[in-house]
């Protein structure tokens, strides 16, 4: 009984001093005062005008001799509050940012510093709360509520806004969010983009106004009462890194997509879908194929196919046997070409070039398409000119493909003197 007696006189002492603390604000509101007297602020309060003769008067002496001052907020002033100040307000707004605040039924912009708010409203974003009977619209803040409302952005004048499906992976969005909710403030927009790799498709609001630029940017604004966002999103088909077109040699193919997406992929020419090989790693081109691949990610239809048909040829060079001189004619040499792969492969055009170019025929410059599975070996055939003298001959054989590969081979034939 005694401790619980001594605990509500240490109570209503504390009551007491804060309600002595205010009588004096009230009967002469001050800004900037020192603090008050050691024996709980019963000190006479100066005038604004004492105050600040005073410090015209003894400024140096002040700043280093006084901790930090106290101020007194009345109704409808306002004070931006330096760090380490200490603020009584009694009806006024006061921006706060860093400073301790005891707040009795004003308005407090609270940014990191701590407020100790018995009535009034405060808009914490960062700072520590001890509330006892306020509003609190809490943006970050730790909050020690007793008996007061602690709400959120909704109730501070934003609209809530919901998405047809968890569709926040997909976008670039700005937004104000508490939890898992997004909100739009009164009289603000919302812009919002899919993230590369996704188109949106189609998208409507149910409240405001939505409109769209020739980038595939959105902004959503006028909102008057919560609202249903609508979208359609589908991944972009994957990206490969060929082309399609006809090469000399083994290639590797790797392939990208959207932020999220997965890729399933086929060589055999069917449509893939999630039941399909899953690619991890680039993919080892050693023959003619198709390759075909989609995007598929959660929540979303599948992309439409990318697709990529391969084509790998083997050439084969003829070698010449070396003559004598005074040879009369040699035997045209083909150039092989075999497709063993699953598609057809196409080769637009053959040179030969060089500085003995002159000395070698070519039966055919044109191109051919090799089919599947075939081997060419008799259309495009080459022989050096009868007759030549003793010495080398050199030139390169250059074939063309549709998609600009090339392949050089050399070409020699030695004529040995008598």
């Amino acid at each position: 009984m005694k401790k619980r007696t001594k605990l509500w006189a240490t109570v209503l002492s504390a009551a007491l001093l804060l309600s002595l603390l205010t009588a004096s604000a009230l009967a002469a509101p001050l800004k900037n005062i020192d603090d008050p007297a050691t024996d709980g602020g019963s000190a006479d309060h100066e005038t604004v005008e004492s105050s600040k003769a005073k410090e015209n008067g003894d400024k140096d002496k002040k700043s280093k001799s006084q901790p930090s001052p106290l101020v007194f907020v009345e109704t409808e002033e306002t004070h931006y509050a330096k760090p380490d100040s200490v603020v009584f307000n009694n009806g006024g707004t006061v921006y706060n940012n860093g400073a301790t605040v005891y707040n009795n039924s004003g308005t407090v912009y609270n940014n990191n510093g701590t407020v100790y708010n018995n009535n009034g409203t405060i808009y914490a974003n960062g700072g520590v709360v001890y509330n006892n009977g306020g509003s609190v619209f809490d943006n970050g803040a730790e909050i020690h509520s007793q008996s007061g409302e602690v709400r959120g952005l909704e109730a501070a004048g934003a609209f809530k806004l919901e998405l047809n499906n968890d569709l926040r992976t997909y976008l670039n969005i700005d937004t104000v969010e508490e939890g898992d909710t997004i909100y739009i403030k009164e009289g603000e927009s919302l812009s919002f983009a899919p993230k590369e790799g996704y188109n949106i498709l189609s998208a409507d609001v149910s409240s405001g106004e939505l409109i769209s630029n020739k980038f595939g940017e959105y902004t959503l604004s006028n909102l008057t009462e919560d609202a249903v966002l609508n979208l359609q999103i589908k991944p972009m088909p994957p990206v490969m890194s060929l082309e399609s077109g006809t090469y000399f040699s083994s290639q590797k193919l790797s392939m990208s997509a959207g932020e999220g997406a997965e890729i399933y992929y086929t060589t055999d020419g069917s449509d893939p879908d999630e039941n399909s090989l899953k690619y991890s790693q680039p993919i080892a081109v050693d023959q003619s194929t198709a390759i075909k691949a989609v995007a598929v990610s959660r929540g979303l239809e599948v992309s439409d196919i990318s697709s990529a048909n391969v084509g790998v040829l083997e050439i084969t060079a003829p070698e010449f046997e070396k003559k004598a001189e005074g040879y009369p004619f040699i035997d045209p040499l083909p150039v092989v070409v075999k497709n063993t792969g699953t598609i057809e492969a196409q080769i637009t055009g053959v040179e030969i070039e060089g500085d003995n170019a002159e000395n070698f025929i070519l039966a055919h410059h044109s191109g051919q398409k090799i089919a599947a599975g075939r081997t060419i070996d008799d259309y495009w055939t080459i022989r050096p000119e009868g007759g030549l003298k003793a010495g080398n001959y050199n030139a390169k054989l250059v074939l063309s493909t549709e998609n600009g590969e090339k392949a050089e081979f050399k070409l020699t034939f030695q004529v040995e003197s008598k």
